[in-house]
């Protein structure tokens, strides 16, 4: 078996992050306004060191205490991880496992490494377009094999379907945690639909 997971909101507790993010700013004295005028970068991602240099830019503000808030938060970032993460990489084998996530290369990057889940994994993979196109390179012979079932766990329909028409083959499963940022339904592209990792588990290995 092998199992491509998304990483925000399914692995990782994003929602709780941002809000600490978010605090950190308003305590600086930066307005919600402003925090969402220059929340996104060029690329419609996210990344707060950008944000934090356009904010000063504008407004002519030393943040480097600021900077310095942001940093030390995203040092370590291990208490962000869902708990049951840590069981179904033990369960399930970590050679088995694939993150996979979606965003700003350089954030999501230290958010998967800073978190050390990368070391729960067999491979992690920042997509700025089609996930599809990374579980195909990953695992190129994925339209012949027919021994090894093969999953992909997001919390979002719309990859879900992207996934599915591409790789029809593969089983696909909506996790719908109730700390996640989003709550779509479940549809035709989605094979199964499980509330946390650890309920994924208990499917798989029983």
């Amino acid at each position: 078996m092998k199992f491509f997971i998304d990483f925000d909101d399914v692995i990782f507790n994003t929602k709780r992050l941002s809000s600490d993010l978010k605090n950190l700013f308003f305590q600086c004295g930066i307005s919600d306004e402003t925090f969402k005028k220059y929340y996104y970068n060029e690329n419609k991602s996210y990344d707060p060191w950008a944000q934090i240099k356009k904010i000063q830019t504008e407004s002519g503000k030393d943040l480097s205490e600021l900077e310095n808030n942001v940093s030390s938060l995203l040092k370590n970032l291990k208490d962000y991880v869902f708990d049951d993460f840590w069981d179904f990489s033990k369960k399930i084998g970590k050679e088995n496992i694939f993150i996979l996530s979606f965003g700003d290369t350089s954030f999501q990057t230290l958010k998967i490494k800073n978190s050390e889940t990368n070391s729960y994994a067999n491979m992690m993979d920042i997509a700025n377009g089609l996930k599809s196109e990374i579980i195909k390179d990953a695992f190129p012979e994925i339209h012949t094999t027919e021994k090894e079932m093969i999953y992909f766990i997001d919390d979002r329909v719309g990859h879900i379907e992207e996934i599915k028409k591409e790789i029809p083959q593969i089983k696909t499963i909506l996790v719908k945690r109730s700390e996640g940022r989003y709550s779509d339904d479940k549809n035709k592209y989605c094979d199964f639909e499980f509330k946390n990792l650890k309920q994924v588990e208990k499917y798989i290995l029983k």
